[in-house]
């Protein structure tokens, strides 16, 4: 057992050598994933105010990637904690607190040797991966990770909107707005279609061709949060209410 200095609201993640956590502080701690001893910290600058929620890390075998309350991705060497390089994915701007949130409560996707990121009032970026260079940015605000379809990126804003990027030149090619305000979970594409959920438990089903809608289910009164899970050709949805459900997708006629 190892005693962590501050609450944790994402999972762990391990290489099979480390046991890495982030803690609601700002903190990274890695533990020796055999005997549970700490190898090393990592501490971020914290804001005064920030979303109750924070992102697990990515942890490879010789690198971690870590996102921040403060606007930052930090990519980590794993060996020892020290920071290999960070991108801002938001700059806080305005004059209260809240207008300066800039959290990065969205896990990290790593593409072969790039990384794909998006934060709240930030920015959606796709970086290099061994140098955190950009490769190509458009302003964005989400608390979600995008879903990756057949060359598309689908982004669940904050504000309720479905929006569909081209995945090459970064072109709006649909939005759907007719969730607004449905605090949405975080997308998945699949098949031909994207899923996500909202506050009152439904799934919404759109089509990735155009964003209209191909179906809506409620799963759980009290809301969905958790992300859609894959397994073989069904999906595992998991609501706020604890009820636990496993569907398959019909194809279309």
């Amino acid at each position: 057992m190892a005693r962590l200095p501050n609450e944790a609201l994402a999972e762990p993640r391990s290489n099979g050598n480390l046991v890495v956590v982030q803690t609601i502080d700002g903190r990274v701690l890695a533990f020796n994933a055999l005997d549970g001893e700490r190898r090393w910290q990592y501490e971020a600058t914290t804001p005064a105010l920030s979303f109750r929620a924070s992102a697990p890390p990515v942890v490879g075998g010789e690198m971690i990637l870590a996102s921040f309350a403060n606007g930052r991705l930090v990519a980590l060497s794993a060996e020892n904690g020290q920071a290999l390089w960070q991108y801002a994915v938001g700059e806080p701007s305005g004059r209260t607190e809240l207008e300066r949130l800039v959290d990065v409560t969205a896990e990290p996707l790593v593409i072969e040797n790039a990384v794909l990121v998006a934060g709240y009032q930030g920015k959606l970026a796709l970086l290099d991966l061994q140098g955190g260079q950009e490769i190509w940015s458009r302003s964005t605000s989400t608390f979600h990770s995008p879903a990756l379809g057949r060359d598309r990126v689908f982004v669940a804003m904050v504000n309720g909107d479905m929006v569909a990027l081209d995945g090459s030149t970064l072109e709006r090619i649909w939005t759907q707005d007719q969730l607004g305000w449905r605090r949405l979970s975080a997308p998945l594409a699949v098949g031909d279609y994207v899923l996500v959920g909202d506050y009152e438990g439904y799934i919404h089903l759109l089509s990735q061709q155009d964003g209209s809608f191909e179906g809506q289910l409620q799963v759980d009164k009290s809301g969905l949060r958790s992300p859609f899970l894959v397994w073989e050709d069904k999906i595992i949805v998991y609501g706020n209410g604890g009820r636990l459900g496993v569907y398959s997708l019909r194809e279309r006629d």
